[in-house]
């Protein structure tokens, strides 16, 4: 059940990320540069993803604080949850930079692309070698 909130709570973070930090356009949509252009939904499917990404973030806020009030909640989640978390921070951040509408060429988005994206790709994959070797190592002592 943690390791179910933890995984759900990281795939929300970027979503939740993009919608609390908002458009960073400089300029109107009509004189824009766009590195990629961003989606145009309608009103009622961006509030149904904020009411669904904020459903996720809160229950498994939820999940996680009963768990650790049974302590339940370990070391190794609180790790994994935090490397997950900054990963999903810079998804987030990257996506609204490259999406911003800006005058000219979008150097931001292009840094983002190059530094930001690999950093939280690596930190996914930190979380994951060390969300396994400290199960293992935890299961291999209590065995």
């Amino acid at each position: 059940m943690v390791w179910s909130a933890v995984v759900l709570l990281a795939l929300a973070a970027p979503v939740a990320f993009w919608y609390v930090i908002g458009d960073q356009s400089s300029v109107s949509p009509d004189h824009a540069d766009y590195l990629v252009e961003p989606l145009r939904l309608p009103s009622w499917v961006n509030g149904a993803v904020v009411a669904v990404t904020a459903l996720i973030v809160l229950g498994c806020a939820l999940v996680l604080l009963r768990e650790s009030r049974r302590g339940r909640l370990g070391r190794r989640h609180g790790v994994v949850l935090g490397l997950l978390l900054v990963a999903g921070l810079l998804v987030g951040v990257s996506a609204r930079m490259i999406t911003a509408g800006v005058i000219g060429a979008n150097i931001g988005g292009g840094i983002m692309l190059m530094v930001a994206l690999p950093l939280a790709g690596a930190l996914v994959l930190v979380a994951l070698g060390y969300g396994i070797v400290s199960t293992v190592r935890r299961r291999s002592s209590e065995g």
